[in-house]
C-alpha cells in the first residue's frame, strides 16, 4: 500500500515525529468515537442536540502526540532488558519456550510497572490541559484512577502478548495505537464523567 510505504519512509527519517503524529491521530479518533456514541454531557443536561467538542479532541491528539515517545522509549527498554534470541538471516522467528518466557516478562513488567504510571499520567495531563486546579485534578484521580486501571487489565495484557511477541519495535507504538481506539474511547468517556459509577457503565 502507498500509505504503508510512505509511513515506513517517514519512520526511517523521523521516527519519533512519525510515531507521535500517528499516535495523536489515533487518540483523537478514539475521542471522536466516544463523543459519537456518548454525546456531550453539557448538551445532555441542557436538553440540546449533541455537538462535537473539538477542544476535547484536540486535547486527546496532544496527549497521544506527547505520549508516543515515552511509550517508544519504554518498549526499547523492555527489548534491551528482556532480549529475544537473534534470528539468523531471513529465517522467521519461532516462538519456543524461551521466547514465551521473554514475552511473559515483558508483559508483566509493562502491566505492573508502566500501566499504573500511564493511567496516572493520562489523568494528570488531561487535567492540566483542561486547566483544572490541583484540587480538581486530585478529585479526578480519586474518581477515575482505579476504574481506568482495572479496565485496562481487561484489554492490554492480551494486546501486549501479541505486541511483544511478533511486532517489530518500530511498529509497537502504532500497533497499540490501533488497539487503543476502543481504549481511548473509554478514556474519553471516563474523562468526561464525574463519578466512578458513570465511568464503569461502559464496561457492563
Amino acid at each position: 500500500m502507498v500509505f504503508g510505504k510512505l509511513w515506513n519512509e517517514s519512520a526511517k527519517r523521523f521516527p519519533l515525529l512519525t510515531l507521535s503524529v500517528t499516535n495523536g491521530a489515533l487518540a483523537a479518533a478514539g475521542d471522536v468515537v466516544a463523543q459519537k456514541f456518548t454525546g456531550n454531557d453539557l448538551d445532555e443536561i441542557e436538553g440540546k442536540k449533541a455537538s462535537h467538542d473539538f477542544s476535547q479532541t484536540a486535547r486527546f491528539f496532544l496527549y497521544g502526540f506527547m505520549f508516543a515517545p515515552i511509550s517508544y522509549k519504554w518498549y526499547s527498554i523492555l527489548s534491551h532488558r528482556f532480549p529475544m534470541k537473534p534470528v539468523v538471516g531471513n529465517m522467521k522467528r519461532k516462538l519456543g519456550m524461551d521466547e514465551w518466557k521473554v514475552v511473559s516478562k515483558r508483559v508483566m513488567a509493562d502491566q505492573f510497572l508502566f500501566a499504573p504510571l500511564a493511567v496516572g499520567m493520562f489523568i494528570g495531563t488531561m487535567g492540566v490541559l483542561e486547566r483544572k486546579n490541583f484540587t480538581q485534578i486530585k478529585q479526578n484521580f480519586k474518581d477515575r484512577y482505579i476504574v481506568n486501571l482495572a479496565a485496562g487489565y481487561f484489554l492490554w495484557p492480551a494486546v501486549q502478548i501479541v505486541n511483544f511477541s511478533i511486532i517489530p519495535l518500530i511498529y509497537r507504538v502504532p500497533f497499540t495505537g490501533l488497539a487503543s481506539l476502543f481504549w481511548n474511547a473509554f478514556l474519553s468517556f471516563s474523562n468526561s464523567k464525574t463519578s466512578f459509577k458513570e465511568a464503569a457503565k461502559i464496561l457492563e
